[in-house]
């Protein structure tokens, strides 16, 4: 599950645990609730990225067997004045990559064996500088701040509906767990959205660290051309999780690009082009 996923869920965990604290407890449930949907979010934040490389079978890359790709993100974190991060390799064909980071100094990058397979080493440089974005961006901590911030917000703006109800004398005993839920479903969906822009930016910057907008480009192009037999027969999976990172596989269309943490790639592939161009001025 990449980052971006797991905030979702903390986003509509956090609407979850103040509903349904000042359901039970009132004032001071919704407190309660807060207060633990904080210490969960934190711990997320802290741990998240040691828990995933746990369950991943990785081997930290090393200069004999991955020489190129560290002396490319050396290269490149250079050029985004960061420090570089430690590389795991994962022992998958799916080409793909993440990072986790509690601040550039702790950061880490996960590349699959497909990556360097089956992607040129531009494209490999593209996705690089994509996850080094992320890293200078500090989106691990954003997704973080944002989950807390809208499953709280939402949530408290459902109990207020409640408390008005019942205080116009209008049951709402039933409503309130209705609105809990629909709050906690109308968090993940702007988590969903808050992720989808910081995927824009991470692009952005990513272009500007490696200097050719294309390299991103045409790696998502080859990503997604690579996994679309795997969409027919269903994500391959490797150690329980679908491998979705730089980019999620179902983003893209209708239903799916609302609920995906990921942009269509062909809106990032657009963007890029354009930057390319000259033509994006945002």
């Amino acid at each position: 599950m990449s980052y971006a996923r797991t905030a979702t869920l903390l986003a509509a965990l956090t609407a979850l645990f103040v509903g349904f604290g000042f359901a039970w407890l009132g004032e001071g449930g919704l407190v309660l609730g807060l207060l633990a949907a904080l210490a969960l979010n934190t711990l997320s934040y802290r741990q998240l990225g040691r828990l995933i490389f746990n369950r991943f079978r990785t081997r930290e890359g090393n200069k004999t067997e991955d020489g190129k790709l560290l002396g490319e993100l050396q290269h490149l974190s250079m050029r985004a004045r960061l420090p570089v991060p430690k590389v795991h390799i994962l022992a998958s064909e799916q080409p793909n990559a993440f990072a986790t980071s509690e601040g550039p100094g702790t950061a880490r990058i996960a590349v699959t064996e497909g990556l360097t397979k089956y992607l040129t080493p531009d494209q490999v440089s593209g996705v690089l500088a994509h996850e080094l974005g992320h890293i200078r961006n500090r989106d691990n901590l954003v997704l973080t701040i944002t989950a807390t911030v809208a499953g709280g917000l939402l949530a408290l703006v459902a109990l207020v509906v409640v408390s008005v109800l019942s205080a116009i004398g209008i049951s709402a005993a039933n409503f309130a767990i209705a609105a809990t839920i629909a709050a906690a479903v109308s968090a993940g969906l702007v988590q969903t959205a808050v992720s989808r822009s910081r995927e824009f930016a991470a692009d952005r910057a990513g272009a500007e660290i490696c200097g050719r907008p294309l390299w991103i480009a045409t790696a998502l192009q080859e990503v997604g051309r690579l996994q679309a037999p795997l969409l027919a027969t269903g994500p391959r999976r490797f150690g329980g999780t679908a491998l979705r990172f730089m980019m999620a596989s179902f983003a893209g269309h209708s239903l799916g690009e609302l609920i995906s943490t990921h942009p269509s790639s062909s809106d990032r592939i657009d963007r890029l082009r354009r930057l390319s161009d000259g033509r994006d001025r945002s």
